[in-house]
């Protein structure tokens, strides 16, 4: 949904912490490269809606998410981690994606919350 909705994914499940990035772009790895290299203050109107000034504290947020040492707190604790991207037509026309990616930390289950048998049956 927040691909769709061009915006950064919320999450509202158990978590100890938890992080999002949303990005365009041609393909998932460009739109990576842009928030972990493109994500701090280039004028008005720049890639970064969180960055409207170089003091901002959006300004380089998505590449704290990318880097963060996840997990924080160590033992008992892992990451799961989901994206998705759906088709879009940038500001240009051209095709694209929109695509948004969620970093979740909570506490180990020893099973993983989201499978792809799961995605399936929601039509992946």
């Amino acid at each position: 949904m927040a691909a769709q909705g061009h915006r950064d994914p919320t999450y509202q499940g158990p978590a100890v912490a938890w992080a999002s990035n949303w990005g365009e772009g041609i393909n998932q790895v460009l739109i990576d490269v842009e928030l972990m290299y493109v994500d701090g203050y280039l004028g008005p109107g720049s890639g970064n809606l969180d960055c409207s000034s170089p003091a901002a504290p959006g300004c380089w947020g998505h590449r704290r998410n990318i880097l963060y040492r996840w997990p924080a707190i160590g033992h008992g604790v892992e990451l799961q981690m989901g994206s998705a991207c759906v088709p879009t037509a940038g500001p240009t026309g051209l095709a694209g994606l929109s695509c948004g990616t969620v970093f979740v930390e909570t506490t180990s289950t020893g099973r993983p919350l989201f499978t792809w048998a799961a995605a399936v049956r929601l039509g992946a």
